[in-house]
């Protein structure tokens, strides 16, 4: 009978930060790639470790470490350590689309500058997997994903390894779960013996690689079986060569090899057979919990990240471009070095929130240097294509230019202050061909300032006035649109506007808003109407960072039923907007035990605009 391979991936999973801040970590980080460097040195037989799939780990050793750097890349190029192909190991729900595919690209650019980019879609540790995933993956060039959570619950029907594709139908990964989880073989070969302390235990690891395999037969693997041997923060085991050499000597039926997970992978094609195929999101919890709490929990730093992902991809970045085919240089090494400062907010135990203070309190920080960085490159650009693009003849040098970083066109409302001579409610701001636009004229600002007077030759102290205007606009596809302010004899184009007390309106819809902020919205082309929409909820939640629980007896308070100000007006011929203002008394806080919510109440006000 054939031998029946398996493959012993040795690895650590390696949280930057979680239990520790950063900096904490990175010590213990310092130390782990000390000590399998040593190893690697001094074991020639230990064939080789896996980084856990992101590249992020090499530069924060470096960091520190930069006398390394050679002895590190040797080992990468050698194939005795494997990173990548991700930056980080992120979460997947909480950051765009985009993010996932820098992550993956930055990731193999980072270990390309050593040797070659682990080419197995390595993700144990995120809560979950989008649909989408194995198109992102194909798209950078890898065919695999090995994972631990998110399992269908129904898995068996699948196999221990199965095809899995994106929703466009073609696009398809080979799916290696790790039904026994990334740690399934953390330990083998050094036992823990006391606090700090391990040592090599032959009969204890020889019962457990036993248990293991006999585990893998239950669940029908695919002709391959795969030993995790590592876990959260482990070193590399030293004596794991000679155990796997007494382990070949007496398990005959087996075949016994120290590899990664890459190779496992490979040995799971040459066994070939045909796979079932799945496709979806891979969301449920049949080998380890999903943990879904932490998609809410500390809903700020999931403001910030949405808030700077969308500024990088739709604002910085396209502008960058457009000022660049203007001549301007693109700053390449700036935008990745933002890109990753952002994609270390990314991580499942950052971007969820359910890291110690400290943790989080680095992201604001981080977010704030991206923020820096992405508002200097976005402002330049925007300068040098105002500076740079060709003026509308019927606009004059007083303009207004509009940047449109989507992929498609879009009439949209528009904001500004202008510099006018005289305040005038009845002017219009113009498209490039001198057309008047819908436009609300709002408020005027007026400063004194010390201004060069060309006639006279001198600086002079004027009163300048800037008038708000906010206008309805078209604006091209990834380009940019200019727009001015016409004479007092441009007439403000009209729409079907109205407000009352309690209702706004144009040609489509009709929006009434009751005095506890409810909204009753009726489209008046089908007819259909959604009411009761906006009601805010307040409910306790006895849990942690991890999980919602709720409190037995609570009562949910609602502000459905209270009594609010309503007040809704015209914004000039383009806009309208309906507001209510409402407070809402709710439970302070809750309870030291965690069973009940304190009797001392607040006050919390909300006010809703549409």
């Amino acid at each position: 009978m054939p031998k029946t391979p398996v493959i012993v991936a040795s690895h650590t999973h390696w949280d930057r930060a979680w239990y520790l801040p950063f900096q904490q970590f990175r010590h213990m980080l310092v130390s782990l790639i000390d000590h399998l460097l040593e190893t690697l040195r001094t074991k020639k037989d230990f064939k080789v470790f896996n980084l856990d799939g992101q590249a992020v780990v090499l530069e924060d050793y470096l960091a520190i470490r930069p006398e390394k750097r050679d002895e590190l890349g040797g080992h990468i190029r050698s194939g005795r350590i494997t990173a990548g192909p991700w930056y980080v190991l992120p979460d997947e729900y909480l950051v765009s689309g985009e993010s996932l595919i820098r992550n993956l690209m930055i990731g193999q650019a980072v270990v390309r500058q050593f040797g070659k980019p682990m080419d197995a879609g390595y993700i144990p540790d995120p809560f979950g997997h989008i649909s989408q995933l194995p198109q992102i993956l194909r798209g950078c060039g890898l065919d695999s994903i090995i994972f631990t959570r998110g399992l269908p619950r129904a898995w068996r029907k699948l196999g221990s390894a199965f095809r899995w594709y994106a929703p466009d139908g073609k696009s398809f990964v080979t799916a290696l779960p790790q039904v026994e989880g990334y740690c399934s073989g953390g330990s083998l070969a050094n036992v823990p013996h006391r606090w700090g302390q391990h040592r090599f235990d032959r009969e204890s690891s020889h019962r457990r690689v036993r248990e293991l395999i006999e585990a893998s037969e239950r669940y029908g693997h695919p002709g391959v079986i795969l030993l995790n041997n590592g876990c959260d923060h482990l070193p590399a085991e030293p004596d794991l060569p000679k155990l796997l050499t007494a382990l070949n000597r007496e398990m005959p039926a087996y075949r016994f090899i120290h590899g990664s997970f890459a190779d496992y992978v490979a040995h799971v094609r040459r066994k070939g057979g045909r796979l079932k195929r799945t496709a979806g999101e891979m969301h449920e919890g049949a080998s380890s919990p999903i943990l879904s709490g932490v998609f809410s929990a500390r809903m700020y730093l999931k403001q910030a990240n949405f808030a700077h992902q969308a500024t990088l991809e739709r604002q910085t970045e396209p502008l960058a471009a457009a000022a660049h085919l203007l001549g301007a240089d693109y700053p390449h090494h700036h935008l990745i070095h933002a890109w990753k400062k952002l994609l270390k907010n990314h991580p499942h135990d950052d971007i969820c929130g359910c890291s110690v203070d400290a943790v989080h309190e680095d992201m604001v920080t981080r977010f704030r240097n991206v923020r820096e960085e992405i508002d200097f490159i976005s402002s330049r650009s925007l300068s040098w294509i105002a500076f740079n693009a060709a003026v509308p003849r019927a606009l004059g040098e007083a303009r207004v230019l509009a940047f449109n970083g989507a992929p498609r066109g879009r009439s949209v409302l528009l904001d500004a202050e202008m510099l006018v001579d005289k305040p005038d409610a009845r002017r219009a701001v113009l498209d490039e061909r001198g057309r008047p636009l819908p436009t609300a004229v709002g408020d005027v600002r007026s400063v004194r300032r010390t201004v060069w007077d060309p006639d006279s030759g001198k600086s002079v102290a004027r009163d300048l006035h800037y008038q708000r205007f906010v206008w309805q606009g078209r604006v091209p596809a990834c380009g940019w649109a200019q727009f001015g302010l016409g004479e007092e004899d441009h007439a403000p184009a009209r729409t079907v506007l109205k407000a009352t007390r309690a209702t706004i309106e144009n040609e489509h819809l009709r929006v009434k808003m009751d005095r506890d902020g409810t909204v009753t919205i009726t489209d008046k082309k089908t007819r259909r109407t959604i009411r009761g929409a906006n009601v805010f909820e307040d409910e306790a939640d006895g849990g942690d960072e991890y999980d919602f629980s709720p409190i037995e007896g609570d009562r949910v308070i609602t502000s459905a039923g209270h009594s609010g100000r309503v007040k809704a007006r015209l914004l000039g011929s383009c806009m309208a907007e309906i507001t209510c203002e409402l407070m809402l008394r709710i439970p302070a806080a809750i309870s030291r035990g965690r069973k009940a919510r304190v009797k001392r109440t607040v006050e919390l006000p909300i006010r809703t605009t549409a």
